[in-house]
């Protein structure tokens, strides 16, 4: 019962970088095209791009991958010995769970073995074509894949381009499968060299010129003026991988003061204490906060995962308690897995998401999942893959439906809920908590 449950259970995964590849093209600052510009298409995309993805290019690099040139691959006979070379690599992370996911995807979409690929160059020119052939009707494959992994709606991290576009009818082709969370991070601030912040994104979007507090704060206001008219249901913000996710008090006049040290240094050889950059970012993310909370929204927060010293979801605590109409939902959370399942126990306002953790590692997400299911009340877990790629999502969906269907297996096992109370668990987990969560 538990077990056909689970197969046959749709998904609302709540949060999915679906796009972002190279064959979606580059931009000269930190956003990936498919985040600003809805309803993107990508050029030719097969194998190579999918080896290089955001997450799985590091562990590539790590082993000696090599990326090779676009006008080299013309050449198949060239492309085939790349993509063996590329494949000797990827056996290399065998155990990971963007190998398991991989594996799992090509199995199922492909009907191919990646573990045997190698051996037979015929078999992987048809498989890179048929790549390619997927993306070339790219918003047809994803409705393809949705449909085969049951998947209903899936929520995607956007920057305010993305939906400054969205508002004047573009994106009709994303919208049929997914929905905007708009991400705050250009408007509080990329760390750059010159400009010691970069707010070029929230620029280029509203129109505004962020040189003074004044400046910060009209932009701020445009930023939920867009939630408003694009009836986004979340933000999100992953201030963890440069700077700590704790949030200090900061006054408007501290704020103007630090800004002007940062407008004072651009250009010269002045160098910026790193607490005065904090100060700015800081008065930034309480008004953001401040704005949340009049609109009861929920805040994904990426936590864990990043710089170990500044993610801990327990440097949060302060702002679940002076926020309480915030629903601040905790992303990763590896590994402070006990940490994120006692503040979600103990704050009414705190919820958790398994995103990224079946790509990691099958036993990064039992060990998060077996901890929190009991610890945590299940309706506070919601279930995501945080993938860059839709052959990367089957995967990891697969992985997550496999784990807690385990988890769950075993505490009926062990007497602890019957097999009614499990199904209920695994609908909660899978779908009904974020449909109650983000509609």
């Amino acid at each position: 019962m538990l077990k056909e449950t689970i197969e046959n259970q749709q998904l609302f995964p709540v949060h999915e970088h679906i796009g972002s590849l190279t064959s979606f093209g580059f931009r000269p600052d930190n956003l990936f095209p498919s985040d600003v510009t809805p309803d993107l298409q990508p050029e030719r995309t097969g194998l190579v791009e999918l080896f290089f993805s955001p997450y799985l290019s590091s562990l590539m690099f790590e082993n000696g991958a090599v990326f090779p040139l676009p006008e080299d691959m013309v050449d198949e006979k060239y492309r085939v010995r790349t993509i063996k070379a590329l494949l000797i690599i990827f056996q290399k992370t065998i155990g990971t769970g963007l190998w398991e996911a991989l594996i799992i995807a090509f199995r199922n979409l492909y009907q191919c073995d990646l573990t045997t690929l190698m051996d037979d160059d015929t078999e992987i020119l048809r498989i890179d074509n048929q790549i390619a052939i997927n993306y070339s009707n790219y918003y047809e494959w994803i409705e393809n894949v949705m449909t085969k992994s049951k998947t209903i709606y899936v929520l995607k991290p956007v920057h305010p381009e993305f939906l400054v576009h969205a508002l004047r009818g573009d994106g009709v082709k994303e919208s049929a499968f997914s929905s905007p969370i708009l991400r705050v991070d250009s408007l509080v601030g990329f760390p750059d060299e010159k400009k010691i912040l970069d707010f070029g994104g929230i620029t280029q979007a509203s129109g505004i010129e962020i040189n003074d507090i004044d400046s910060l704060d009209k932009s701020i206001e445009w930023f939920f003026d867009l939630v408003d008219q694009s009836k986004c249901k979340s933000i999100k913000q992953l201030q963890a991988y440069y700077r700590p996710i704790s949030i200090e008090n900061v006054t408007r006049d501290q704020a103007c003061q630090a800004f002007r040290e940062i407008i004072t240094a651009r250009g010269s050889s002045l160098k910026v204490n790193q607490k005065t950059i904090y100060t700015l970012q800081d008065y930034t993310l309480r008004r953001i906060l401040e704005e949340a909370q009049k609109r009861m929204l929920p805040y994904q927060i990426h936590t864990g995962m990043a710089t170990l010293k500044y993610s801990n979801p327990g440097l949060l605590e302060d702002l679940f308690k002076k926020y309480p109409n915030v629903k601040f939902v905790l992303l990763h959370t590896y590994p402070f897995v006990s940490e994120a399942a006692y503040l979600a126990r103990t704050y009414p306002n705190v919820y958790l998401d398994t995103s990224w953790q079946a790509l990691q590692s099958s036993a990064i997400l039992k060990k998060c999942l077996n901890e929190w299911v009991g610890m945590v009340p299940f309706m506070k877990i919601t279930a995501s893959v945080d993938a860059t790629n839709i052959e990367e999502y089957y995967g990891g969906q697969q992985i997550t439906r496999r784990v807690l269907c385990d988890i769950l297996q075993k505490r009926i096992q062990e007497e602890q809920i019957d097999q009614k109370v499990a199904c209920e668990i695994a609908k909660s987990i899978l779908c009904d908590n974020a449909r109650r969560l983000y509609t």
